[in-house]
């Protein structure tokens, strides 16, 4: 057994996972390659593809846990899963490959129908047999359609992904505290006159509030709608067997009857009969015979306008009603699985109204009502739909939801492949990301352009193996995308797998290399010049430019980044001004450059000045800083409003260190003035200095205090929701944490400062120059409005507040002087 610890074990490789279901999927039959492991000792190879996932998701789970604890795993970078938003990827992947997997099996594998004949699909060709029970009919019929069939799978697939959450407890007795009252009640009349003047129900009715006889008590209530929405998931996630266990339980037969309805009848001596509701339905005789009429009554009860919403929404969903579920529908998920159950709902009913399904359940003799009587009324206009068409409409439907986040939902990738995989359209889909690869690999988080290019290229691998024909152009540029990711990724023995030759490097990056390795001497000009030539070659300039930056961001941050960060105790901004930059330091300021020679990447150009001025200020780097903030081109910093590339906050966040070092630099101007104050002068040029001084001063304050009552770096949550979706959790969290580091900083210094430039001025200016330190200042410190008091105190245990509040008393004590 292996004894190692977490700590000391890699990470495993998910390149190494899937190449290794690969290897074996390749040896596999075509039944094979499409089991669902039930009836055979290896799984299919989408269900061991989705297995992977589910093991990379639950490793991401830990991850962070893992870091906590100080485990040093050794991940790739490429590989490094932890987190919400990578554990969410893996879950959404691993659900798509189940689906792949389902719908691929129906469509793919031989079937075999009762003649011996394989892959007969015609709708509704064969003569029903007259005595057919409802579900052999229907059995039969999903059989005979694929389409169909279809709808049944993707149902059931969502079905699996909504399971029930809001377990209601189980509760004996029927509305006990509406029974109590009602007993209450009826102890306290007299002479059969209700003494009660209130609303309370009348009777133990179920439909006695709907009738308007009054009102159950509040927590018969409240509870009657825990349980109707624990009915209503269990109903959704196809648990119908639950439901009835539950409301039987919970004292509610009847309502545990009403559900009954939705089982289909049926026969022990017709062998198809086990085909539609599974194994739990094992009676010689059972099911609802006169099912077009309770679904008639599910639809209207999901109507009713005096039924709670989850009320509502169960029997919405078992007769194929769409509005009822929809009420209760947040998530995409959610919403695409009530328009699937309508669509589905609304064919069988298609099924039972045909004259030409018509069977001896069907007549009035047989003690079921005359189908034909009953319509379907959902209102959606099923009938003379092809189920293609009405796909395609669902999932526009879906799309433009305006409800919660389902439309931004719905463009997730992997809910856009699941899209294409449901409505048999991979090849536009795939010809449509292979134009869009080199884009994302140039704008994605690294580990996330991987993800992308691994799963479609084992999606095409995959749709090879079952000999599905594919774009063959579209799927070999994919596939190098890939194995250029293997490369990068350093899984050299992998290469070999997925392609038999390959570029070393694509162009664009090639390229972007080389202009990262000249001087940092040359001049911008010829700098401009060679980032244009890229055009002769047919290169974006623009991704160019930014893989530049991100070249040398990545090897010469580390070098910043691992120094120590400086103290709040004891720093000098005026000797962090004075010293020189270090080679390290000039290549990262210079690297912005590439970014201000074209329009596209001027707002790269903020957005990465910025992420450099929070690395050199919270490393206590000054000069650098300043270097960095005014080596950005005057045109840039002009046209900061118009770019629409940049959210409030980046363009908040650059105009903030400009103040910053406005204030520093008016400080520095006071220094100067008093260091020249005349030893032997007249009183003219006395008088001269004191109002340079003066003046000076006033400067110095209105600089200061425009950054401690302006919010200084205190980025609202708002403005970092609008960083672009595709940007890194992770990175927007550290960016706020460098900030508020930013702040404990330098407020204090700043005030500080102000006070020692105000102190220092008493005998120059009088000592009334003594009361903005003594009153103005502190309070303004201790304002809660502004919150400086916090600025003062740091995470690492420093408190500066007691420096500073000496300082203030040794203020007071001069002027009682």
């Amino acid at each position: 057994m292996d004894e190692a610890g977490p700590s000391s074990r890699p990470a495993p490789s998910s390149f190494r996972d899937f190449a290794d279901s690969l290897k074996e999927a390749r040896d596999l039959t075509l039944a094979d390659r499409l089991s669902s492991g039930i009836d055979s000792s290896q799984p299919g190879t989408a269900v061991r593809f989705a297995q992977v996932c589910l093991q990379r998701a639950a490793a991401a789970e830990g991850a962070e846990l893992d870091q906590g604890k100080g485990a040093l795993l050794r991940r790739n970078v490429f590989d490094d899963d932890q987190g919400e938003e990578d554990r969410m990827d893996w879950i959404l992947e691993a659900r798509t490959w189940e689906l792949v997997h389902l719908l691929c099996a129906d469509r793919y594998l031989p079937r075999v129908g009762a003649d011996g004949e394989a892959d007969f699909e015609d709708d509704f060709a064969r003569e029903p047999d007259f005595y057919q029970t409802p579900r052999s009919a229907i059995s039969d019929l999903l059989e005979k359609s694929r389409d169909l069939r279809e709808l049944k799978i993707v149902r059931e697939w969502l079905s699996s992904q909504l399971p029930p959450i809001h377990i209601a407890e189980v509760r004996k007795g029927y509305a006990p505290f509406s029974k109590s009252r009602l007993k209450a009640e009826r102890r306290t009349q007299v002479g059969g006159i209700r003494t009660s003047t209130n609303k309370a129900i009348r009777s133990l009715d179920p439909d006695a509030e709907s009738r308007g006889e009054g009102k159950w008590d509040p927590e018969d209530s409240s509870y009657a709608k825990a349980l109707h929405r624990t009915l209503f998931e269990y109903a959704r996630a196809g648990e119908l067997d639950a439901a009835f266990d539950l409301a039987r339980q919970a004292d509610q037969p009847w309502k545990a009857a009403s559900l009954r309805g939705a089982i289909l009848y049926h026969q022990a001596l017709d062998s198809a009969d086990d085909v539609m509701d599974g194994d739990d339905f094992q009676e010689d005789v059972g099911g609802n015979r006169n099912r077009l009429l309770w679904k008639a009554v599910c639809r209207k009860l999901a109507a009713s306008p005096t039924l709670d919403v989850y009320e509502k929404a169960l029997y919405g969903s078992l007769a194929g009603q769409l509005q009822g579920p929809l009420a209760v529908s947040d998530t995409w998920e959610e919403h695409l699985w009530a328009h699937m159950n309508a669509a589905f709902e609304a064919r069988i009913d298609e099924a039972f109204e045909s004259e030409d399904a018509r069977t001896w359940w069907s007549q009035e003799g047989g003690g079921s009502i005359k189908v034909m009587e009953l319509k379907s009324s959902s209102g959606d206009s099923h009938a003379k739909e092809t189920v293609r068409a009405e796909l395609k409409s669902i999932f526009e439907r879906v799309k433009g939801t305006e409800k919660g986040s389902v439309n931004l939902q719905a463009n997730n990738l992997y809910h856009v492949v699941q899209e294409a995989i449901i409505l048999d359209g991979v090849d536009d889909l795939l010809i449509h990301v292979e134009s869009r690869l080199p884009e994302m690999r140039a704008t994605l988080e690294p580990k996330r352009y991987v993800h992308v290019a691994r799963f479609f290229s084992h999606l095409i691998i995959y749709f090879r193996l079952l000999h599905r024909p594919l774009p063959a152009s579209t799927c070999n540029s994919m596939l190098r995308h890939y194995v250029e990711a293997l490369e990068h990724a350093g899984e050299d023995e992998l290469v070999a797998m997925y392609a038999s030759s390959l570029e070393r490097e694509s162009a664009e990056e090639t390229y972007a290399r080389f202009l990262a390795s000249l001087n940092i001497d040359m001049p911008l000009a010829e700098r401009k010049t060679a980032l244009l030539r890229a055009k002769e070659h047919s290169l974006d300039t623009a991704s160019v430019a930014r893989l530049v930056v991100q070249i040398i961001f990545g090897e010469a941050y580390p070098a910043i980044a691992r120094q120590t960060l400086i103290a709040a105790h004891g720093f000098d901004p005026l000797a962090a001004l004075n010293t020189d930059l270090t080679e390290v330091e000039a290549r990262l300021i210079s690297a912005i450059d590439w970014l201000t020679f074209d329009e596209s990447t001027r707002a790269d150009a903020v957005f990465q000045s910025n992420a450099l001025m929070r690395l050199f200020l919270s490393s206590g780097k000054l000069h650098a800083a300043r270097t960095t903030l005014f080596s950005l081109p005057e045109s840039v910093v002009a046209d900061l409003n118009d770019m629409l590339d940049l959210t409030f906050g980046d363009k908040s966040e650059h105009l903030h260190y400009r103040q910053f070092f406005s204030a520093l630099s008016a400080s520095l101007s006071f220094r100067e003035v008093l260091s020249k104050q005349p030893s032997r002068a007249s009183k003219l040029e006395a008088h001269t200095w004191r109002e340079a001084l003066s003046n000076v001063l006033l400067t110095a304050k209105e600089a200061s205090l425009e950054v401690l009552t302006g919010d200084w770096l205190k980025l609202a949550q708002a403005d970092d929701d609008e960083v672009d979706a595709a940007a890194n959790r992770e990175e927007a969290e550290r960016r706020l944490v460098e900030l508020a580091r930013i702040r404990q900083i330098y407020i204090p210094e700043l005030i500080l400062r102000l006070h020692f430039m105000f102190f220092d001025t008493r005998e120059a200016l009088g000592m009334d120059s003594l009361r903005f330190i003594i009153v103005d200042l502190p309070i303004l410190v201790a304002d809660e409005r502004y919150r400086l008091y916090l600025e003062f105190v740091t995470r690492e245990g420093g408190n500066r507040l007691k420096e500073y509040l000496e300082h203030v008393r040794r203020a007071n004590i001069e002027g009682l002087a």
